[in-house]
């Protein structure tokens, strides 16, 4: 029986009573009818939503070859956002400074006994394992100089940063040698004056990869923007009957796909076409459009070249 009746006031205790009994009511009704695992399983099956290009002003879809330079643009947006945490993360390596610091350490090692043997040690800690890693940095950049080879300046400024860590590199290696040979030596013997000339040539060398680096994060800054800003994305894309086969998208570019629109007739890049068509719903008899979340339903839809 209700707790309500009508026609009548009920006092602010009957009320605080009234609501009481009614989240009671409430409470045993949804523990009568569902299970934790009817709602994680509602929760589970959530998704982002994306608007169909019926739902948004037309002025915001965009078709065609547009389009298609919008899905270009989000590539190149990602790829350069890639490429600036990448190069971002070697800031610490080519730290001109702890090689300069280097270079004052060793002329300690002029000094016979314990600080000698004190100011080597230390040489040989700052020194370890950066040959492998100038390398390893050089031959990230050079990735990234075929990567980024839609921006050919800056395609350059990665071969040429390259270059500065491959010298590094070497002068990182004859540093190494020649620490070992001092320590095999007396530091009389000019194996000291060798080593701080290594030294200061891998200063010099790394002094200009982080001169190349201030220019190159700018310039990455620069061509991420004007890509951001030409790739619509705030726009519903409309690729129906486009062949997109041509475009070096992969699978890290669905992301930026939700949301566009296709047919049967579009034509997708091989490598990203089975994802791309588990992720995407049928909008219309033979339109589809790429939703914005997970592949859960794994929908048989479209036809790929």
């Amino acid at each position: 029986m209700s707790v309500f009746g009508t026609n009548r006031e009920l006092t602010d205790d009957q009320l605080d009573a009234a609501l009481a009994a009614a989240d009671a009511e409430l409470l045993d009704h949804v523990s009568a009818t569902t299970t934790p695992t009817n709602v994680l399983l509602a929760i589970m099956s959530q998704e982002e939503v994306v608007p169909t290009h019926e739902q948004v002003p037309a002025d915001r879809v965009l078709r065609g070859d547009i389009a298609v330079e919008a899905i270009m643009q989000r590539h190149r947006a990602r790829l350069l956002t890639a490429a600036i945490q990448a190069v971002g993360s070697l800031d610490a390596l080519i730290d001109s400074d702890r090689a300069t610091f280097l270079a004052r350490t060793l002329d300690k090692t002029k000094w016979l006994g314990s600080d000698h043997e004190r100011s080597l040690h230390f040489a040989c800690y700052l020194t370890r394992d950066s040959t492998e890693n100038f390398e390893g940095a050089s031959t990230l950049i050079r990735q990234l100089t075929g990567v980024l080879a839609f921006d050919p300046p800056i395609a350059a400024l990665c071969s040429e940063f390259s270059s500065h860590l491959s010298e590094a590199a070497a002068h990182s290696r004859d540093l190494s040698f020649a620490l070992f040979d001092l320590g095999c030596n007396s530091p009389r013997a000019g194996g000291s004056k060798r080593a701080r000339g290594h030294a200061r040539a891998l200063a010099n060398a790394l002094s200009g990869a982080v001169d190349l680096r201030r220019v190159l994060g700018k310039a990455l800054d620069v061509a991420r923007g004007l890509a951001l800003a030409r790739s619509k994305d705030a726009a519903i894309l409309d690729v129906s009957g486009a062949d997109l086969s041509h475009l070096a998208l992969e699978h890290e570019d669905l992301a930026n796909l939700a949301g566009v629109v296709w047919t049967r007739e579009t034509c997708w890049p091989h490598d990203i076409a089975v994802r791309l068509r588990a992720l995407s719903r049928e909008i219309q008899p033979g339109v589809y459009q790429v939703r914005g979340g997970d592949e859960r339903d794994r929908l048989g839809l479209g036809i790929f070249c």
